[in-house]
Parts: C-alpha cells; structure tokens; sequence
C-alpha cells in the first residue's frame, strides 16, 4: 500500500488495528529513548516507588505473594500514570506563565519606549524654545547695538545691519 493510502483512494485500505501489528511496528529504540521524553522518567520512578512501597506494606503484614505483587503492579500503574498526567499539567502551567511573563515585558518594554519618545519630544521642544529665545536675545542684542529695530519673536532684522553684533555675519562672542 502507498504512502496515504485509505479504502477511499485508489482502492488501498486502512491497515487493521491488531496487537500483532502494533507490537511489530516496536523497535529496541523506541525503550531505550523512552525516558528521554518529558516527564516519563519521573512518572517510572514515581511508580517503581509506589509499587515497591504499596507491595512490600502488603506483603509485611501478611497477605499473599499473589496479593502483593496485585497491589505493587497496580499502584505502579496509577502512581506513574497519575505522575505522568501531573507532570504535563505542571509543565503547561509553566508554559501559560512564561507567556504571562513575555506579555507583561513586551507591554513594559513599549511603555518605556513611549515614556522615552515624550522625554525626547519634550527635551527637544526645551531646545527648540532656549534657541529660539537666545537668537531673540542676540537680535535684540544686536539691534540696541547698531540702533536697528527688531521685530519682537520673530528674529529678523527690520532695518540693514547683523543679527550679530560685529555685523560681519559672525557671533561676537566668537574670536576665531
């Protein structure tokens, strides 16, 4: 039978469901990669434990070899069973927190990005305003020194003349 084959395509029929068939399709691989898959190791230990513990309270206070080894192959199936299940219940809850956690840093991590964006939007409004004020301070400056008028605000030299006070197009306070 090809590959994707079913009883709907080309004739193929889905291959029976037999213990026969799931016991050959078994590879020594398949056990000994076993306790590398999360959480069965600690579910095999959980359940030697309860098998050994459960069996041997049996077997201490009298009851049968038969009744004991009952009791430690079934606590060993409902403990590791249980430890199984309880495991991956612990590590979905650990999953769901760390997305908890991704959540809450990446709003945190926009919320600072903004707070920065308005820091710098008002530091460089204070900038914008200081240099404006002083180009208004060194046109008044200028305009009191050469006797021109300046226009309040607005930086700009009605009458001939520098908004510097050498009038060559270079700042006073510059010697160079």
């Amino acid at each position: 039978m090809l590959q994707g084959g079913t009883e709907h395509t080309a004739g193929g029929k889905a291959p029976e469901v037999t213990l026969a068939n799931a016991v050959k399709d078994l590879g020594w691989k398949d056990f000994t990669e076993l306790p590398k898959r999360p959480c069965v190791r600690d579910a095999l230990l959980t359940g030697i434990g309860s098998g050994f513990a459960f069996g041997g309270v049996k077997t201490i206070f009298g009851a049968a070899v038969w009744t004991s080894c009952s009791y430690a192959v079934a606590s060993f199936c409902f403990g590791s069973v249980g430890m199984y299940q309880y495991c991956l219940y612990r590590r979905q809850a650990e999953k769901d927190g760390m997305m908890r956690v991704i959540d809450v840093m990446n709003k945190k991590d926009i919320e600072r990005k903004a707070r920065e964006q308005r820091k710098e939007k008002v530091k460089q409004e204070r900038r914008l305003n200081k240099d404006e004020e002083l180009d208004s301070r060194i046109a008044a400056m200028s305009g009191k020194n050469e006797g021109t008028v300046v226009a309040a605000g607005s930086g700009t030299i009605r009458e001939g003349g520098s908004a510097y006070a050498g009038g060559g197009g270079r700042p006073w306070w510059k010697v160079w």
